[in-house]
C-alpha cells in the first residue's frame, strides 16, 4: 500500500480523472447557505493498494477539527471504477443539505458534449475553449425533477480525449442530478447531487445511500445509455414494468395520440375524421372535459361539464370508433379554491426545506393567472387528498367507462423533498415522499383493475409504477426552455424503451393554442396570426423528431376544420403517413431497443419556431431560429428477434440526399419530400 499524506486539500486521482467533493452547509431558520469543496480541508490522504484508491480529507473550520469525509474507488477487470462515499464527525449545528459526489474533473475536447438526464436525454453542445473557468455548463437541475434516469456522460466522441461515462446506483428514490460546470482549461467539472434528510444523525455522519460507477470509453451518448442497461435490467422495477408491458392491451399499437382539450364533439369529431383518413389506430388524452376551469379547485374534476350521460356516451362512441381514450386529472395539486381545503389541505402539504423557506411555508405555484388560485403540492403521505383522487377515478373507471387514466405531474414532481413537520416521514427524505406516490398508483391499480395509467414526463423511479408517459421535450422550441444549444437525444429508449410506451409533444397544425370557455372571454386572442405561414416547417419537425425517437407520435389541439384547410394541406399528409408509418412499425417498436445510431450525412436545414404557451396575453410570442437541423432524421432500432431496422425520415418540402453508417446498416439515397422510409438490415 502506498500513503500519501498531503498539507493541502486535493483531489484523489484515477489517471487523468479527479475526484473531489461539495458540501452545501445550512441552518434550520435562516436562508444562509455556505458551500465549500475539497479545498476548504485541512489535510488530505490518498491510500492506494492495487486497483484500490482510497482518499480522506479531514478537518473543516466549520464542521469541526474531526470533520471527515471518506471516498472509494475500486477499478474493475472492465476497467471501471466502482466508487463510493461518506463523511463523519460534523460538530456543527449546519445541516449538509446537499452533497455533491463525485465532483469528477476530466479532460474534455474544444467542442464536447455533455449528457444530461433531462426527459429522454439532453445532449448539451458547449464550447469549452472560450468558456471562464468555472462557468456553468450545466445546472438546470435544482432538485431530483424530471430526472429520467440515474446517469450521465462527458461525450468527446471524435476528439483526442476518452469520453466517461457516470451512474449512481439504488433501488432507492433520493432526490439526485448531476450539475456541470468548466473546471480549468481543457477540464469539465461534472457532479452528482443528492440531498440529505434532516436529521442529527445525518447531520453528524452518513453513508452515501447508494454506490456508482466511472468509465472512461471511446463512443457516443448511445454507448453510456448501454453501459447503463446493463444493470438497470438487473433491477426490481425493471421486472415490474416488463411484467406490466405485456399487459398493454390496444395501448401498444396506438399510431397517433390527439391531446384535445374542451366539449366533447369539439375533442372528439378530429379524432374520428383522422382515424378514418389514415385508417390505423389512434388515442385521444382529453383535458377540460371537467366542470372546473384548467388549473383551478383541484382535485374537484367530476361530474363532467357536459353531464355524466353525454361524458359516458362521448366514450362509448370513441370505443365504436376504435379510439382509446384517457382523460385528464391531477395527482398532486391541490386548489387553496378547493371548498374542502381546511380538511387537510395544508397538513398534506409538501413544505419546502428550513433554510429554503424561512418560514416553513408550503410549495404553492400559480399556473392561471386568469384565477390567480395556487396550487399546492400535496406530500406523498396525504390520505385526504388521495382518496378524493381515488374517488374522482372510481367516477371515471365506473361511471364513465375509462379505460386510461391520466394522473397529472406525479413523475415529473415528485423527486423532491418534504419539510412538513405534520407528516410522520423523516424531514427531506425523499424516498418517503416517492413511495408514497408508488403506493398510491398501486392502490388505484387495485381499485380500479385493468385501466391503465399515465403521467407527466418520464422517470426511472416510475417505470414500474405507469403504463404510459407524455413528454414535451421535442417541443422543446416552443416552450423557449433552452437559451444555449441543446439537443434531445432518445436516451432513456436505449435503456427502457421496452417497456415503457412515450408519447407526446405540443405541436399544432394551425400554431393557435386551447382557449378554455371558463377563461375571461376578453382576454382571448381576437386576431390570430397565419401561424404556419410565419413558421411553415414547425409542425413537420416536432411531429417527425418524436416519431424518429420511437414515441408514439402525437398532435395538440387538433381541430375538424385543420384536415379540411387548404394552408395545412401537406401537414395533414404528412400527419397520415407518419401515423401509417408507426402503425408499420408499431409490433416491432413496442419491444425494440435503440442500436447504435452511427452516422447520419444530410444537408443541414434552418427552422423557425413560435415560442407562445397558453396563456400568453395577445401579441405576445416569441420567434425561436433553430439552425443545423437535420433535413434527413434516422434512428435504429434492434428488435426483440435481433432484427435491425434504420427508419429516416425527410421532414422538408424538397427532395434530399442522404448516407447512413453505423455497425448495422450503411446505405445512401434520395428521400422524396415528407417522406418515411424503413430498411431491414440485410435488405
Amino acid at each position: 500500500m502506498t500513503a500519501m499524506l498531503h498539507a493541502h486539500a486535493e483531489r484523489l486521482r484515477l489517471g487523468a480523472l479527479e475526484l473531489g467533493f461539495t458540501v452545501e452547509l445550512g441552518m434550520a431558520g435562516t436562508n444562509a447557505v455556505e458551500s465549500f469543496d475539497e479545498r476548504a480541508m485541512a489535510s488530505f490522504r490518498e491510500e492506494i493498494s492495487g486497483g484500490r484508491h482510497v482518499g480522506v480529507w479531514k478537518g473543516h473550520p466549520i464542521c469541526g477539527a474531526d470533520f471527515e469525509v471518506r471516498a472509494e474507488a475500486e477499478k474493475g477487470d472492465d476497467g471501471s471504477w466502482r466508487y463510493s462515499y461518506s463523511y463523519s464527525g460534523n460538530a456543527s449545528d449546519r445541516f449538509l443539505r446537499r452533497v455533491k459526489f463525485p465532483e469528477l474533473s476530466a479532460p474534455v475536447d474544444a467542442h464536447a458534449d455533455v449528457l444530461v438526464p433531462y426527459s429522454m436525454g439532453m445532449l448539451v453542445h458547449y464550447d469549452w475553449s472560450s468558456a471562464k473557468n468555472g462557468a456553468p455548463v450545466w445546472v438546470g437541475a435544482r432538485n431530483g425533477d424530471f430526472r429520467a434516469f440515474r446517469f450521465a456522460a462527458l461525450v468527446n466522441e471524435g476528439g483526442g480525449s476518452p469520453s466517461v461515462y457516470l451512474d449512481w446506483r439504488t433501488d432507492g428514490y433520493a432526490s439526485s442530478n448531476v450539475q456541470c460546470h468548466k473546471d480549468r482549461e481543457g477540464f469539465a467539472r461534472i457532479a452528482v447531487f443528492y440531498d440529505l434528510p434532516f436529521t442529527d444523525e445525518a447531520r453528524r455522519r452518513a453513508v452515501r445511500p447508494f454506490l456508482g460507477v466511472i468509465r472512461e470509453y471511446n463512443g457516443s451518448w448511445w454507448n453510456a445509455a448501454r453501459f447503463y442497461r446493463e444493470w438497470a435490467v438487473t433491477r426490481p422495477y425493471y421486472a415490474e414494468a416488463k411484467a406490466r408491458a405485456a399487459k398493454r392491451g390496444r395501448l401498444r399499437d396506438v399510431s397517433m395520440w390527439f391531446w384535445n382539450r374542451g366539449e366533447a364533439e369539439r375533442v372528439i369529431a378530429p379524432v374520428e375524421k383522422f382515424a378514418a383518413d389514415a385508417g390505423v389506430p389512434v388515442a385521444l388524452d382529453w383535458y377540460w372535459w371537467h366542470k372546473i376551469p384548467y388549473d383551478t379547485c383541484y382535485p374537484n374534476f367530476w361530474p363532467p361539464r357536459e353531464g355524466v350521460e353525454k361524458f359516458r356516451a362521448t366514450i362509448e362512441r370513441a370505443k365504436r370508433s376504435g379510439i382509446y381514450t384517457q382523460v385528464y386529472i391531477n395527482g398532486v395539486s391541490r386548489g387553496e379554491d378547493d371548498p374542502d381545503w381546511a380538511n387537510g389541505g395544508e397538513a398534506e402539504a409538501l413544505w419546502w426545506d428550513p433554510v429554503r423557506s424561512p418560514g416553513r411555508s408550503p410549495r404553492r405555484v400559480v399556473y392561471n393567472p386568469y384565477s390567480n388560485v395556487a396550487l399546492v403540492e400535496m406530500c406523498g403521505e396525504a390520505p385526504v387528498f388521495q382518496a378524493k383522487v381515488r374517488e374522482v377515478v372510481r367516477h371515471l373507471v365506473r361511471d364513465g367507462g375509462l379505460e386510461a387514466v391520466y394522473v397529472d405531474q406525479i413523475v415529473c414532481a415528485c423527486n423532491k423533498q418534504c419539510f412538513n413537520p405534520r407528516h410522520s416521514h423523516v424531514p427531506g427524505d425523499s424516498d418517503a415522499i416517492v413511495r408514497g406516490y408508488v403506493d398510491f398508483v398501486r392502490t388505484l391499480r387495485v381499485e380500479n383493475p385493468g385501466v391503465h395509467f399515465s403521467s407527466e414526463d418520464i422517470g426511472e423511479d416510475y417505470i414500474g409504477t405507469f403504463d404510459s408517459h407524455i413528454i414535451l421535450c421535442d417541443s422543446m422550441e416552443r416552450f423557449g426552455w433552452w437559451k444555449r444549444r441543446m439537443e434531445t437525444v432518445p436516451a432513456f429508449q436505449a435503456v427502457f424503451n421496452d417497456v415503457a410506451v412515450l408519447f407526446g409533444a405540443y405541436t399544432m397544425m394551425d400554431g393557435i393554442p386551447p382557449y378554455d370557455v371558463n377563461w375571461p372571454p376578453e382576454k382571448k386572442w381576437k386576431r390570430e396570426l397565419d401561424w404556419p405561414a410565419l413558421f411553415p416547417d414547425q409542425f413537420a419537425v416536432e411531429l417527425a423528431r418524436s416519431a424518429v425517437h420511437g414515441m408514439q407520435p402525437c398532435v395538440h389541439n387538433f381541430r375538424l376544420e385543420n384536415a379540411s384547410d387548404p394552408r395545412l394541406k401537406d401537414d395533414y399528409a404528412f400527419m397520415v403517413a407518419t401515423a401509417r408509418w408507426r402503425h408499420e412499425n408499431a409490433d416491432f417498436l413496442a419491444d425494440a431497443l435503440l442500436a447504435d445510431p452511427g452516422r447520419l450525412e444530410s444537408a443541414a436545414k434552418t427552422a423557425k419556431f413560435c415560442s407562445r404557451s397558453t396563456y400568453n396575453a395577445e401579441g405576445k410570442y416569441n420567434t425561436i431560429v433553430h439552425d443545423g437541423i437535420p433535413a434527413v432524421m434516422h434512428s435504429v432500432w434492434r428488435g426483440k428477434d435481433g432484427s435491425v431496422r434504420a427508419m429516416l425520415v425527410n421532414w422538408t418540402r424538397e427532395s434530399q440526399k442522404y448516407r447512413l453508417s453505423t455497425p448495422d446498416v450503411s446505405l445512401e439515397g434520395t428521400l422524396p419530400p415528407r417522406t418515411w422510409k424503413t430498411v431491414v438490415s440485410g435488405q
